[in-house]
């Protein structure tokens, strides 16, 4: 089909009430809900296909739990230890409470409304 210019003309879209120009498919926000993020932070995100806050969360987790339990002939005296000691021992543990909240609070709110703006972190 050509116009009267001798240009190839475009063969129009869908339309009616099933054409929704420009919207992507609905994803699932998390799978597990958050109970399970409340046992492994990270994993609902990621069975979703939610790679960035996923992998943020889990791998946060799993670090910081392993640093935990692979040192705890040095967190143990850490409470009582110098001031490095405890600033190590708070930050420890504020990274693992952090990751967890983070975790199960992106569970339990769900998707963001259609049309509401979307930040990095919510893709």
């Amino acid at each position: 089909m050509t116009d009267e210019r001798g240009r190839v003309a475009e063969a129009p879209g869908p339309s009616g009430p099933t054409a929704d120009v420009g919207a992507a498919p609905r994803r699932r926000w998390t799978v597990g809900g958050w109970r399970l993020a409340a046992l492994a932070p990270g994993l609902p995100q990621l069975l979703a296909g939610r790679w960035g806050g996923g992998l943020m969360a889990l791998w946060t987790w799993v670090g910081l739990l392993w640093l935990t339990f692979a040192r705890v002939e040095r967190l143990a005296p850490a409470a009582r230890g110098g001031v490095d000691q405890r600033i190590a021992l708070g930050t420890l543990v504020c990274g693992l409470v952090a990751a967890w909240t983070w975790a199960v609070r992106d569970a339990r709110r769900g998707p963001p409304a259609p049309g509401a703006p979307l930040t990095q972190w919510d893709l």
